[in-house]
């Protein structure tokens, strides 16, 4: 697991607080995938610079009253948050976008969405070599766990990751370093 890092970086209370409270922005994105429209029915909000997500067409919000999220990581420029309501709601296999990356780091944070389920496994992320094969590491997502990766490494060697099903309701909030015009 040399490509995959778990964390034992612990948010506070009041973070986590705040956290929960821009979920009520998030709206469910509009994204391309080969050239069509989709709608996954997770719900997502793009926090400071642009990442992936078409901020014209999607919820996206600027650094303002939000500065509590660099006080953990100065560096990072944009924070994307996904919210998983129920349990059809997924990401499959794929590779973070680097385009536009200042550095590969990516920091991956679950949080319960309901406060009854902050011992509960919320999730899983598996994470796998090639596009074809089974998961080599399966990581079980609950409130609080953090999960890195450097996203440039996991393109070198064509590692993909995944959120194969929701267990409970859950916020995910993943930080990068983006550049301000990727």
């Amino acid at each position: 697991m040399d490509y995959i890092r778990v964390s034992d970086y612990t948010f506070s209370a009041d973070k986590i607080a705040r956290f929960q409270e821009l979920a009520l922005k998030a709206k469910p994105p509009t994204i391309s995938v080969c050239g069509k429209e989709c709608h996954p029915s997770r719900r997502t909000l793009n926090i400071g610079n642009p990442y992936y997500y078409d901020t014209s067409k999607n919820a996206s919000i600027a650094w303002d009253n939000n500065e509590f999220i660099k006080e953990d990581f100065p560096r990072v420029t944009q924070c994307l948050m996904n919210v998983y309501e129920e349990s059809k709601n997924n990401i499959g296999w794929h590779r973070d976008k680097i385009s536009g990356l200042e550095d590969g780091t990516v920091i991956s944070a679950s949080f319960a969405l309901n406060e009854e389920d902050n011992d509960k496994v919320l999730s899983v992320m598996e994470f796998r070599k090639g596009t074809k094969g089974k998961a080599f590491a399966s990581i079980p997502l609950k409130h609080g766990t953090v999960v890195m990766f450097d996203a440039k490494k996991h393109h070198e060697h064509q590692i993909y990751h995944r959120i194969p099903k929701t267990l409970a309701p859950r916020i995910n909030v993943t930080f990068r370093q983006v550049s301000e015009n990727s």
